[in-house]
């Protein structure tokens, strides 16, 4: 079993809005994927959150670890598109999902888990302690996901350290690359930098993407290195590193090597970046990638 703790919140485009929050998507994606998957997140006794509670039972997730907070409003982000789709995030406080505890419930989730996904968003507030806390208590055989994922305002040097202390792969992008280089004060190179927090953190796999120039996953002892994919029609970036990282996670599980891995998961991001929004409308999306990781299994 997977478990993706964080935020679930509504992404506001300009012209229309859907559900998302990374830790989601990573969930959704993996279980198009054809993997099991828990999905841990709080949200608000409002209008959102029902949304959200109706679109979780119409995909066939779960509820029993979607946390209701009495006071506190259902996540949301506000999203603008540049000219190439690229987008900028907007995002409010003090909204439900930075409250979320590690109950009993979550507590037992956590321990049925073989991989336990987590991000930074999620720790901006109270958060914080409640997922490390939460985090202490895994089976010690089971893996840990960090994906980075910095937001504006939405991090601090203390949430990055203790998430890399408690990680096991690391996926971040080039801009979050230099951020770390600089909590770091590290003036060696991709490589170098990454065989750095490998060492330091005992690291088993890092991924960095680049946009236009690609992508790479490092290991102790391996590294692979894709191109950028050609996208015939780009809609939107929305959503894209979260496939990615769901995508990684997959080919770890299956004990993929590392050009395989990078090379689907630079396929399934580009897949994502030609639709509106983070998330597929159908199964049929996965079809592929499915055979693919599974052997036609699933």
């Amino acid at each position: 079993m997977i478990l993706a703790v964080g935020e679930i919140l509504i992404d506001k485009f300009p012209a229309y809005r859907r559900i998302g929050g990374a830790p989601f998507n990573f969930a959704y994606h993996i279980r198009g994927l054809g993997f099991d998957v828990q999905f841990a997140s709080r949200i608000g006794a409002d209008e959102s959150g029902k949304e959200v509670i109706s679109f979780l039972r119409e995909r066939g997730f779960g509820t029993e670890l979607i946390q209701v907070d009495p006071s506190r409003p259902t996540g949301e982000v506000n999203i603008s598109l540049d000219s190439s789709g690229a987008a900028e995030y907007n995002i409010p406080p003090d909204a439900a999902y930075d409250y979320l505890k590690a109950d009993d419930t979550l507590v037992h989730a956590l321990k049925e888990s073989s991989l336990v996904y987590f991000g930074t968003l999620v720790q901006r507030g109270p958060g914080f302690e409640e997922l490390h806390h939460l985090l202490s208590l895994k089976e010690r055989e089971a893996i840990t996901i960090y994906d980075v994922n910095l937001r504006r305002d939405c991090y601090s040097e203390e949430i990055i350290r203790a998430s890399l202390d408690k990680s096991d792969i690391v996926k971040l992008n080039d801009d979050e690359l230099k951020v770390l280089r600089d909590v770091f004060h590290f003036r060696g190179n991709e490589k170098e930098f990454a065989e750095f927090i490998m060492e330091r953190y005992s690291v088993s796999m890092i991924s960095v993407t680049k946009g236009e120039r690609g992508s790479a996953l490092y290991t102790p002892d391996t590294y692979a290195e894709a191109g950028p994919v050609k996208i015939a029609d780009l809609v939107d970036t929305v959503g894209a590193g979260d496939g990615y990282t769901a995508v990684i996670a997959a080919g770890y599980l299956k004990g993929m090597d590392t050009q395989n891995i990078v090379n689907m998961a630079s396929e399934f991001a580009g897949q994502i970046c030609g639709i509106k929004g983070a998330l597929p409308g159908g199964e049929a999306f996965y079809d592929m990638f499915r055979r693919r990781l599974h052997g036609g299994a699933k």
